[in-house]
């Protein structure tokens, strides 16, 4: 599950292409801004974090094994950021596992980052 809803990024810019795709939220986890970015193109960068009774809405994406190596490549894993396993449940009440990204472990947080 990812907040990187744009589909000409995700499937046009980084080449993935989901087989399924479908909305779906996040018990107990936010959206934070505290990864830090480059500069003022991109002051900061998004990752989940467990935050309970917080909610965070995103698309659960279906990709392959190779799509998901891609994703990690382009997502700097594991220096940056790195799998969190979660359960998450879709709009329409199914509950799904899911891998998402969290910020790594010692990586200096952005000062002020936002919810």
């Amino acid at each position: 599950i990812g907040s990187n809803m744009a589909s000409r990024v995700f499937e046009g810019r980084r080449g993935i292409k989901p087989s399924a795709k479908r909305p779906a939220v996040a018990l107990d986890h936010a959206l934070t801004f505290d990864v830090p970015g480059a500069g003022f193109a991109e002051p900061a960068f998004a990752a989940i974090s467990s935050r309970t009774g917080s909610e965070c809405h995103g698309v659960l994406y279906t990709i392959s094994p190779l799509d998901w190596l891609r994703l990690c490549a382009s997502e700097a894993v594991p220096v940056a950021y790195v799998p969190a396993f979660l359960t998450v449940e879709c709009y329409d009440g199914r509950r799904v596992e899911a891998v998402s990204l969290q910020a790594a472990p010692g990586l200096p947080r952005r000062r002020g980052g936002t919810d």
